[in-house]
């Protein structure tokens, strides 16, 4: 064995190679270990006046995060430092796996309540998308069909994005208001190494962990946690849980759900098998009605985890599964296109048909009913109605009339357990003429379009106007919204005391006007369009009524449209 005496001096080569390989060791010692790095550079911040402003989703990153910055202003508070008022952030999809969105709520609350204790400003703002991009309404409503893989991945800016942009807004206007304090700063829980599309649109934006960086809509950001690992994450949140870092909570809740989630007892093992099952919009279990991915792996490891404490998910997957095995079915969709090109409405495969949006309908009530999870609220109800309305899928109030089959009649039923259909051509059969007329032969000033005789007759004691548009047609002067809006006490008046009667009167597949509907909202004060959709809304109707006139209203087979083509294309009836 090799002994070395202390006080012996060795050759200046052995001290050469003994200072080499102390050198990583000194390195260790004076680096930061992450948890420090993140702490120095959030506390950075506050100490330059900065308001900050965190973008909080309740998933483990921007939980760490979190559970850091509020840890940082309790230090700068100890330290006699003045604390900057902090802001979350958190937008809310409306379809969210019900556990996270009950633990968002939960955690933001626990936020606010270690603020108070510790004589921190932390405020909660919550956000969710306009009622017009809801996917009750989009995709019920017959608006647009369920984002699907290889199309156009329009939720995420419908339901994340644009809801989020609005809350940053309202965040810098409240920020006016802060006396004393500088700009405000917006941190994320970015991190580098998720996925190699998130690594790019981080170099484009040239995200730093250190100090600020401009993102390209002029804002202050800053990604303290940008070169944290997964396994740092876990770590902070781990010494939490096991109370050495006093946080706002315990995040028993998190690590609950990501070991269900990935059906592991150890959450970071769980974590770990749910990074091959990442959804596109980069979450690991994001909305229960997502339908760009095959399989929502991460609701069957839940329920397959404890099926007890889970099963109430069960109806809300075999829905989604439904909507993403029926991309291809052909015979779920509308054929007569909405839009008029070159005086022609092109006959193809488009959104859903007016029977399958009913029939989607009922399965999604059914789900709700089984689920016990709250899926469409009075004020998406009316605005599925009224979007069926003014298209003309069905006659007036149809959607409240399937709702009370199932309230009333009890005609309850679950979306069927299909297999995925095959990919295929989308089918195009032909094209109608239908010229210039369903618009400009009807004239300007005919009671066509958004009219309304009924108020127009009581206008001196009901205060009712008309107003002449830009484009020169006279219409109603409804009451506007910032955007389409539904006012929740009426709607909810509405469906239990009026609803029944419109529904004998006017809901009969003769009714010669099936845009009476939209009307009636509109009249009742119950439905706001949008500032300057007048127009828009004029038009859609006149093409309805246009339509109904022409019986290429409602639901129509691709046979009978076909035989009325004035142009055909190559044929396609096989894929139907």
């Amino acid at each position: 064995m090799k002994t070395l005496d202390l006080f012996y001096e060795e050759d200046s080569e052995s001290v050469k190679l003994a200072k080499v390989a102390e050198a990583p060791l000194k390195l260790r010692l004076i680096s930061e270990e992450p948890e420090e790095r993140a702490r120095r550079r959030i506390l950075a911040l506050m100490r330059d006046g900065l308001v900050l402003c965190l973008a909080y989703s309740s998933g483990k990153d921007s939980t760490c995060l979190a559970s850091l910055v509020l840890l940082c202003a309790v230090e700068l508070a100890k330290q006699g430092g003045r604390v900057p008022p902090i802001l979350i952030i958190h937008s809310s999809t409306g379809i969210e796996n019900p556990i996270v969105s009950k633990l968002a709520i939960s955690e933001l609350k626990k936020m606010v309540d270690f603020g108070h204790r510790n004589g921190i400003d932390v405020r909660t703002l919550v956000g969710e998308p306009d009622l017009n991009s809801t996917w009750q309404c989009r995709v019920l409503g017959g608006r647009a069909l369920p984002a699907y893989p290889n199309t156009r991945a329009d939720c995420s800016i419908d339901l994340k994005t644009s809801p989020n942009r609005r809350l940053i807004n309202r965040v810098l206007k409240m920020s006016k208001d802060f006396d004393g304090w500088k700009a405000t700063c917006l941190l994320t829980g970015v991190r580098r190494g998720e996925s190699t599309a998130r690594d790019q649109r981080i170099a484009h934006r040239r995200e730093s962990a250190e100090g600020t960086w401009v993102n390209d809509s002029g804002d202050l950001r800053a990604s303290p946690i940008l070169d944290f690992t997964e396994s740092d994450v876990w770590e902070h949140i781990g010494l939490c849980a096991a109370g050495v870092f006093e946080s706002f909570s315990n995040f028993e809740g998190v690590m609950d759900f990501y070991r269900s989630m990935g059906n592991s007892s150890c959450v970071v093992v769980a974590d770990m098998k749910m990074k091959g099952s990442n959804a596109p919009c980069g979450a690991r279990s994001g909305c229960w009605a997502c339908t760009r991915v095959g399989r929502d792996r991460s609701v069957e490891n839940m329920i397959e985890s404890d099926e007890k404490r889970y099963s109430f998910l069960r109806p809300l997957n075999r829905l989604r599964n439904y909507l993403a095995n029926s991309q291809y079915n052909w015979s779920l969709r509308q054929y007569v296109g909405r839009t008029i090109n070159d005086g022609y409405i092109e006959i193809a495969a488009d959104t859903f048909s007016p029977a399958t949006l009913k029939k989607l309908l009922v399965y999604t009530l059914t789900a709700e009913r089984l689920s016990g999870v709250k899926i469409i609220s009075p004020e998406q109800l009316i605005a599925i109605d009224l979007r069926w309305s003014l298209y003309g899928l069905w006659p007036p109030f149809s959607a409240l009339k399937t709702y009370f089959e199932l309230i009333d009649g009890g005609h309850w039923e679950e979306a069927p357990v299909v297999a995925a259909y095959p990919p295929s051509e989308v089918p195009r059969i032909g094209r109608i003429f239908v010229g210039a007329g369903w618009y400009e032969v009807t004239g300007m000033n005919t009671v066509s379009g958004m009219r309304d005789l009924g108020a127009e007759i009581f206008h001196e004691s009901c205060g009712f106007e008309l107003k002449t548009l830009k484009n020169g047609a006279l219409v109603a002067d409804y009451e506007e919204g910032e955007r389409f809006e539904v006012d929740p006490e009426s709607a909810a008046d509405f469906i239990t005391f009026l609803a029944e009667d419109y529904i004998r009167d006017y809901c009969h597949d003769d009714y010669p006007d099936w845009t009476e509907g939209v009307r009636t909202y509109l009249r009742l004060g119950m439905v706001h369009i949008g500032a300057g959709q007048s127009r828009t809304t004029d038009e859609i109707m006149r093409r309805t009524q246009w339509r109904q006139e022409h019986n290429l209203h409602g639901q129509r087979s691709p046979q009978e449209l076909e035989a009325r083509c004035d142009v055909l294309f190559q044929q396609q009836q096989s894929l139907i």
